[in-house]
């Protein structure tokens, strides 16, 4: 199913993978083949995405952010996954604070910066894999250096049309 999504929905292979060791693979792959199968004649030329999204720091900035990531993904026709950072913020797993509805996919993980399960940035690939590049990559309210940087990061569906969306909200 990995390689299905690769190939049917440019998921990329390291990203399925990790789907695949969380018991989430599955739940990805009949999301998007029954966003697919929904479709009319005329949207068939577009393929249903995914639309990744990593929280963390309190749980209300991960309320926030997993709420607009849901209601985005359902309006722009992709499937949901939730990139659950433990971290020192906040460390309950997603099961703890969430029932398991079956509807979203869910990756834990811990510490992300210092232990990552895929290449973050558009211009890393795993094994050669071009997925990476195709993701659009939209960063909001991070810091670096210590100076805070508003950047207007916009969701535009014009944009990213077609595209699988990684998102990341950072500190």
């Amino acid at each position: 199913k990995a390689h299905i999504l690769h190939d049917l929905f440019d998921v990329p292979l390291a990203f399925a993978h990790s789907l695949a060791q969380q018991q989430m693979l599955d739940r990805v792959y009949e999301q998007l083949h029954q966003l697919r199968d929904g479709q009319s004649q005329e949207e068939h030329e577009s393929r249903p995405r995914v639309l990744v999204v990593q929280v963390s720091h309190s749980l209300n900035d991960r309320l926030w952010a997993m709420g607009s990531a849901l209601c985005y993904a359902r309006n722009t026709r992709r499937v949901p996954v939730i990139l659950w950072e433990r971290d020192a913020h906040f460390f309950p797993l997603f099961f703890e604070v969430f029932k398991d509805m079956g509807t979203v996919a869910v990756i834990e993980v811990r510490d992300h910066d210092r232990n990552p399960i895929w290449p973050f940035k558009s211009t890393d690939s795993a094994e050669g894999d071009l997925e990476w590049a195709t993701l659009a990559w939209v960063q909001f309210d991070f810091v670096r250096d210590g100076h805070p940087k508003y950047e207007r990061a916009v969701l535009d569906p014009l944009r990213h049309l077609g595209k699988n969306m990684y998102i990341r909200t950072d500190r």
